[in-house]
């Protein structure tokens, strides 16, 4: 199996998951305060801490929290990808099926291969996790704006990256990106460790389609809990949180519709961030030319 090899372990790979997870944290504490969890529990936020006040405890807080934060991106970080990155694909494949799409025929062929490959019962998962940014992907998929963010690339170009393909080097069998995506990982671990142009420029899209995909998954979870608690408050007519004497309620409104605003703009970014990356990885493949053994 072939594995990317060059990419160096940078800044990113801390701050990536860190800042999520700082996110994400922060907001489980601030929908806690908001909805008074001690009154009910009897035990007030300050009793969690078992350290005293001084510069060392503070320390030893600060490096928890850091730890507890970048164990929480990473939960993130896995959980986007398994179902930010999968509202997309579900419905219309990688975006390398339509880079490499000759025709709108074969455009369309290649989504309904997928969605027949998935299912409905998957489809319908991903669709009830992923709830907030579902308007929007409905509306990308009705006005056709997903479909003008993957667009195919130049026939001469996908000509060259099945030319290249063909070569026993780079993959076992002929390219067949309807099958799998499987095809890509292969062009994406080969252009990575063997063009030194395109590494740095790659990563930047990784880097950023992958923190767009975070904080994404950081949204939805900040609309899935202030909805939550908003239904249980009202739909049921219970007032465990005193949000009509307070201002809980208008926070937790306010969070909702932030999240949901965020959810859209994400989104969008996402989807753009995904096709770029794959696209650079395409283009780099397609000019790449054969590695020199005898150095």
């Amino acid at each position: 199996m072939r594995t990317v090899e060059r990419l160096p372990f940078t800044v990113y790979d801390v701050i990536g998951y860190l800042a999520p997870g700082v996110a994400t944290l922060w907001f489980i504490a601030a929908v806690a305060k908001w909805a008074e969890f001690h009154t009910k529990l009897g035990v007030k936020a300050e009793h969690l801490f078992i350290f005293g006040n001084s510069t060392l405890d503070g320390i030893i807080l600060g490096v928890i929290f850091l730890v507890a934060a970048y164990a929480m991106g990473y939960m993130v970080s896995y959980l986007s990808a398994a179902f930010v990155e999968r509202l997309v694909v579900y419905d219309l494949g990688y975006p390398t099926g339509h880079l490499m799409s000759e025709t709108e025929a074969a455009r369309e062929t290649y989504v309904k291969s997928q969605r027949a490959r998935h299912g409905i019962i998957k489809r319908l998962i991903v669709y009830v996790v992923m709830w907030p940014a579902v308007p929007v992907h409905v509306f990308m998929l009705v006005t056709g704006w997903i479909y003008s963010e993957l667009k195919a690339l130049p026939s001469r170009t996908q000509d060259k990256v099945r030319l290249r393909y063909d070569d026993p080097e780079v993959g076992n069998e002929p390219l067949n990106q309807t099958k799998t995506d499987g095809w890509f990982r292969v062009v994406e671990a080969y252009v990575l460790n063997n063009f030194d142009g395109i590494d740095q420029r790659s990563y930047n899209y990784v880097v950023i389609y992958g923190f767009v995909r975070s904080f994404l998954f950081v949204s939805v979870i900040a609309c899935w809990i202030s909805a939550s608690i908003l239904i249980c408050a009202f739909g049921y007519h219970l007032n465990p949180l005193n949000l009509e004497s307070d201002s809980n309620g208008f926070a937790l409104r306010v969070i909702l519709y932030s999240g949901l605003i965020s959810v859209s703009v994400l989104y969008g970014a996402y989807v753009k961030f995904f096709r770029r990356y794959s696209q650079e990885i395409l283009n780099g493949f397609a000019m790449l030319s054969k590695p020199d053994k005898s150095a």
